[in-house]
């Protein structure tokens, strides 16, 4: 943190250095207190399979985003609340796929209750009914597959 904090300033001077290492230290208090990491948390997870999905996820963001902005260009989006069924069981991996969720343009994450996620989805107008699977895809896309590959089952 100090060093963005240095990056971020592109200062190297004693007040930025100072107030750098003052930041940095209240960042990790408040975190530690307020946000405690148990390590039940971080049971049946197989955190070096999570090494790359942030990068996988902000490709997602993107596409997401460039897929919505067609959709208002051509007044083609629809609001429709969606249930989903999750294959993921651990809770934390869960939460994490609803926050990708709700990151990702086009899709709110609502409420997660056992194996079912209800999500706000933006979706194109169509002619047909989509299949349940054709909206589970749409909007879980890749991330869900590859959260469970980090899972331990």
């Amino acid at each position: 943190m100090f060093f963005l904090w240095v990056v971020l300033r592109e200062d190297f001077s004693a007040i930025t250095l100072v107030s750098g290492v003052l930041v940095s230290a209240a960042c990790v208090v408040y975190a530690k207190r307020y946000i405690p990491l148990r390590p039940k948390m971080l049971e049946k997870i197989r955190l070096a399979n999570l090494l790359f999905y942030p990068f996988r996820l902000v490709w997602e963001v993107y596409a997401a985003g460039f897929y919505m902005i067609k959709l208002i260009i051509t007044r083609g989006a629809k609001a429709e609340i969606v249930d989903i069924n999750l294959k993921l069981r651990n809770e934390t991996l869960k939460i994490l796929l609803a926050e990708s969720i709700t990151l990702t343009p086009g899709t709110i994450f609502l409420e997660l209750e056992g194996h079912r996620m209800s999500v706000l989805w933006f979706r194109p107008k169509t002619t047909h009914q989509l299949s349940t699977e054709e909206m589970e895809q749409s909007i879980k896309g890749v991330l869900e597959d590859k959260l469970l590959k980090a899972e331990i089952r």
